[in-house]
């Protein structure tokens, strides 16, 4: 069966199972494969972040192999201006309903990778957003499939999340990092270890350009008041004690930066400075990803919770500030 074929077929079984959606695709074994190296990576912002020094090291060790990054908005983002990549290729797999998901993944593959098959594919990411990113990986169809599975929380003695072993089903070798490894960086540069690969850095980059520039003053201290989960969200009251004891013994600029989600908590804030007059910036929700970027590359300090800016911080190597609930 042709790769049009076995497309056409599955479009017109969208009421299968998705279990059973992944063994038809076992049948596309007829194109040839290429030399090309493919990275799948769903995650969020920080979890980006975090798969950049991988990225870089995977291409330092096939200096003549292209690489190319499927990814989403947010990977998009990050790694627009990354010098390790031939491709990216963005997909929105936002969906809930399984015959939903099917077809917007077997639609956007048909797009983007006619006629395609890789030498290798990596899903370096860890968590549930890997049920996205095995099913792209089976559909696309490659000579390897390395990465964590999306039941990797399983060596911890935690159950299945899926009910059916979708990971012997999507990748040829699945990684299990030792159960003492907490720290998602080092998690994603030991797939590579894992498989023989030298790491020359365990260091993390962000790429920006010029258009990404967004100047601010050199004194200044910037707050990252955003987060993923509440938990994540120190409270802004208490933040705002801590910069007012701050400011008694050094006079700075503090750059709150957030989401929409933060709109609220950075009017607060502002509220909170200008009763005790101190010097701030409010870019709450007025800068793009990579702006913010910017904005804390030439900071002198970061204070804010566990969110992508906080990673963000680590790369540039700015004294940091965690907040922690």
């Amino acid at each position: 069966m042709n790769k049009y074929a076995y497309k056409q077929r599955l479009l017109e079984k969208l009421s299968i199972s998705l279990q059973d959606m992944l063994i038809m695709s076992k049948e596309n074994n007829n194109l040839s494969i290429n030399e090309d190296i493919l990275v799948i990576q769903f995650n969020g912002i920080g979890d980006s972040i975090m798969t950049t020094g991988f990225i870089r090291e995977l291409y330092l060790n096939n200096p003549s192999k292209r690489i190319w990054l499927l990814t989403n908005d947010n990977g998009y983002a990050i790694y627009e201006s990354c010098p390790y990549l031939y491709k990216i290729i963005k997909f929105n797999l936002i969906s809930k309903d399984l015959i939903e998901f099917s077809k917007i993944v077997i639609e956007q593959i048909y797009q983007c990778f006619w006629d395609f098959k890789f030498k290798q594919i990596f899903i370096p990411q860890w968590g549930m957003p890997n049920l996205a990113a095995s099913v792209c990986a089976n559909l696309i169809g490659a000579h390897e499939v390395i990465g964590y599975g999306v039941n990797q929380h399983m060596i911890y003695g935690l159950s299945s999340i899926t009910g059916i072993d979708i990971d012997k089903l999507c990748l040829t070798k699945q990684i299990f990092h030792p159960i003492n490894m907490y720290n998602d960086t080092l998690r994603k540069f030991y797939i590579l270890e894992n498989i023989g690969y030298h790491i020359n850095s365990y260091n993390l980059e962000l790429w920006l350009d010029k258009n990404d520039s967004y100047r601010i003053p050199k004194d200044s201290i910037v707050l990252g008041i955003g987060g993923s989960l509440k938990c994540k969200q120190y409270p802004v009251g208490l933040l705002a004690n801590a910069c007012i004891q701050i400011n008694k013994l050094y006079k700075h600029t503090f750059i709150i930066i957030g989401s929409k989600d933060e709109l609220k908590d950075g009017l607060n804030l502002e509220t909170l400075f200008n009763n005790n007059r101190i010097k701030y910036i409010n870019l709450t929700n007025k800068l793009t990803i990579r702006q913010v970027f910017s904005v804390i590359s030439q900071s002198k300090l970061y204070i804010g919770n566990d969110t992508f800016t906080l990673h963000a911080a680590s790369v540039f190597n700015k004294p940091i500030i965690g907040l922690y609930m």
